[in-house]
């Protein structure tokens, strides 16, 4: 007498295990059946994955309906942006830390708008979307606000007043005044948005975004592999950059990028902005330090470098939101 294999049948959404019991594998006769022992489990149907029905059970936590009649709120990024709308019963359920502003009575609870000096429009944007939906987008499309706008004068005089520094006393030359809303390459960038999202994340401490956050930025570190050119490699400097002055040295994060760092310490000490970044930050070079393999040769047999190479400067600017 020996159990049988365990049979898995498959039905929609529950999958049914039935173990056979210590019965005779003989078929059954005179309907007889054996003896067996069945537990039911619930599997998800396919395509419902684990984030979905973890974004799920968040959305279920808080339902539309019990926020919706709360009032809103307006959260901008630095003075020169724009006010974001949620609702303020959705926000504390998100981060209270933001939500407690509103309940100090300062400013912010009088007029009902906070505003944000370290970070960026997208960043807010970003987390607002999360709020609602519990997912952000990693690319954020340009509206007809968004694209650059050029005033130009209607007349030669200014407030009613001619301008006598010009040549001709009828005209005057003046420049035209050009709007712009956020630089959405920088924006976009695939590093560096969600690195800002993450820090943004561990100031006003909103773990769940967080931790989505810091799937999407190693997830694209890791597709990115070797910064080989100028462009990844200065967006890689710039993200480490702002990850290592704004997070605390305990981060998991930093730890991640360390790593990654030394993983890739070729591509990367060819720019100027690397070796300054390790001056700066010592929780870096330390960390890079338990990763990085020891020179092959001793300085008295090693050969001087073939080449010399200057300091590469380019005009390399990312702005990290948080300067």
């Amino acid at each position: 007498m020996s159990e049988g294999p365990v049979e898995l049948s498959a039905h929609t959404g529950t999958y049914h295990l039935t173990a056979p019991g210590t019965v005779s594998p003989q078929l059954p006769t005179n309907n007889q059946q054996p003896t067996t022992t069945t537990t039911t489990i619930s599997v998800p149907p396919p395509g419902f994955t684990a984030e979905r029905t973890d974004k799920m059970a968040k959305e279920h936590d808080l339902p539309y309906f019990s926020f919706l009649n709360s009032p809103t709120v307006s959260l901008k990024a630095a003075e020169h942006g724009r006010p974001f709308q949620i609702h303020r019963d959705l926000l504390a359920s998100k981060s209270k830390t933001i939500a407690s502003a509103f309940d100090r009575g300062f400013g912010e609870g009088q007029k009902g708008l906070y505003t944000f000096q370290d970070t960026s429009e997208g960043t807010l944007a970003r987390f607002i979307e999360w709020a609602y939906t519990a997912d952000y987008p990693a690319i954020i499309k340009p509206t007809e606000a968004d694209e650059q706008t050029t005033i130009k004068p209607e007349s030669a005089q200014t407030n009613g007043i001619k301008d006598d520094s010009t040549d001709d006393p009828d005209e005057k030359t003046v420049a035209p005044t050009t709007t712009s809303g956020p630089n959405l390459t920088q924006e976009n960038h695939p590093l560096l948005s969600h690195i800002r999202l993450y820090i943004f994340c561990s100031i006003y401490v909103i773990p769940d975004l967080q931790k989505l956050a810091f799937d999407r930025a190693t997830t694209a570190f890791t597709e990115l592999n070797e910064p080989t050119t100028l462009d990844t490699q200065l967006a890689v400097i710039a993200a480490m950059r702002v990850s290592f002055r704004k997070l605390l040295p305990s981060d998991q994060l930093l730890d991640w990028l360390a790593q990654y760092a030394a993983y890739n310490v070729y591509n990367l000490r060819v720019q100027r902005g690397f070796h300054d970044l390790l001056q700066e930050s010592s929780t870096l070079s330390s960390r890079m330090v338990l990763s990085l393999r020891a020179a092959s040769t001793p300085p008295w047999k090693a050969e001087p470098p073939k080449y010399e190479f200057v300091h590469y400067a380019p005009d390399y600017h990312y702005d990290d939101g948080y300067d």
